[in-house]
């Protein structure tokens, strides 16, 4: 029987029975296990001929015994996936385990498996038992139905099941090869009746008053409302999987404004390159695996580095700030200190924003009686009435390594809420 541990930790229960495995994925385990590594990923010698032929390598082993054994990879998310006598058709890179009695081949996928770096033939599965298969961030499982056809960037693709037929659709143009494409160059289109996994993250591919808003899928994808009339922007190559008439247009002026503001954010080198999105339809976006968090704005402004940006309504105004101008010489040391350098973006007006973090984020008011002290490598944005200086309590523990490690602080006080990382490291 299989069971999730955790997200990210598979836990196989086990009477004696067998399963199979990717080669090393064996964390744990109590009771009595046995361990055999596969030929040919359990398909015998002509199994490993085939995939040696086709490219789609998968090294397994058979588990058997009694107890519990316990799997994970690389802290991958994991889903498990029930079978009832149809096939799964998933990357092999993303297969941890299946039950032994679960049969698993080869097939051709054709220019989807091309654009996406993973080679012209998948893995399936197929029979009566459990998957379990892996994802760069939690998963989510979309509906394809006849009226309802599904459009998935090849990079987010994870597996699919179902009676489903796939499109390959390009939009390579000479932009694309100039470095100005939208970032989604390559597409696949499902059609038919089925599900498709889909995974908040991009493997590196080929191509490489608002109604509209955000609405959080899980802690690493947003799935955004595009209507005729607006628009959003977006960081180029986010997009994970879209429905309905959507274009995805290549912003030259990395966001809003005129030539003049092009060329203040490329000066102050906050020009991380967008694309603008339009239509009528629903768009899910993620970059990365990073964490995102929605943060919508009531008419003040939000304070937030360039490359942190994931998406935002058009209704807001973008802009640029010397940090000079928050905090004096400190407030140029702070952006220093924190990776930021001497500019930071602006987001002002009324709309949504999501941005990315390393961890979860956390949202920490401020208010004249309790100003608050960030780390500044654990900073992500502010927002609001908000006044910043940095503290430093260099010691000489500090100058000889044996500090705290916390010599730099970041003080806001006033009337806002500045949002937390729960990580020290940078995008």
């Amino acid at each position: 029987m299989f069971r999730l541990q955790s997200s990210k930790v598979l836990a196989v229960d086990m009477t004696g029975d067998a399963v199979k495995a990717k080669n090393g994925s064996m964390v744990a385990y109590d009771g009595q296990m046995a361990f055999k590594k596969l030929t040919g990923g359990g398909e015998g010698i002509r199994g490993m001929v085939t995939r040696r032929l086709t490219g789609e390598q998968m090294t397994l082993m058979e588990v058997k015994g009694h107890g519990t054994c316990f799997f994970a990879d690389r802290a991958s998310e994991i889903n498990l996936v029930t079978l009832n006598g149809e096939k799964l058709y998933v990357e092999s890179s993303n297969l941890l385990a299946t039950d032994g009695g679960l049969r698993t081949g080869t097939t051709f996928t054709g220019l989807r498996g091309a654009s996406q770096g993973n080679g012209l033939f998948t893995t399936t599965v197929e029979g009566h038992g459990q998957a379990a298969i892996m994802s760069d961030g939690p998963a989510v499982l979309l509906r394809v139905s006849p009226q309802y056809p599904l459009t998935v960037d090849p990079g987010a693709y994870v597996a699919h099941q179902g009676n489903l037929r796939q499109s390959f659709q390009s939009g390579v143009t000479f932009r694309t090869f100039m470095g100005e494409g939208g970032g989604e160059a390559f597409q696949i289109r499902f059609e038919g009746d089925g599900v498709v996994h889909v995974q908040p993250s991009e493997r590196n591919t080929i191509a490489g008053t608002s109604d509209m808003g955000f609405r959080e899928i899980n802690a690493k994808m947003v799935e955004a409302t595009v209507a005729p009339g607006q628009r959003l922007f977006s960081q180029r190559g986010a997009m994970l999987a879209y429905r309905g008439e959507v274009s995805f247009t290549p912003n030259l002026r990395g966001g809003q404004g005129g030539v003049m503001s092009m060329i203040g954010r490329r000066v102050a080198n906050e020009d991380t390159p967008l694309m603008t999105v339009e239509g009528s339809g629903t768009v899910l976006f993620g970059h990365g695996g990073h964490h995102v968090q929605v943060i919508r704005l009531s008419g003040d402004t939000l304070y937030v580095e360039a490359d942190r940006l994931l998406a935002f309504e058009g209704t807001l105004e973008q802009g640029t700030v010397f940090l000079g101008s928050q905090g004096g010489v400190m407030g140029m040391v702070r952006g220093q200190v924190s990776g930021q350098g001497l500019f930071t973006t602006t987001l002002k007006g009324h709309g949504a924003v999501a941005v990315m973090a390393h961890g979860g984020v956390i949202e920490v008011p401020i208010t004249p009686q309790r100003p608050v002290h960030v780390d500044p490598q654990a900073y992500v944005a502010h927002h609001g009435d908000v006044r910043n200086k940095l503290s430093t309590a260099l010691g000489w523990r500090d100058m000889v390594g044996r500090g705290s490690g916390e010599a730099f602080q970041l003080e806001l006080s006033g009337s806002g809420a500045v949002y937390v990382q729960a990580s020290e490291e940078k995008l």
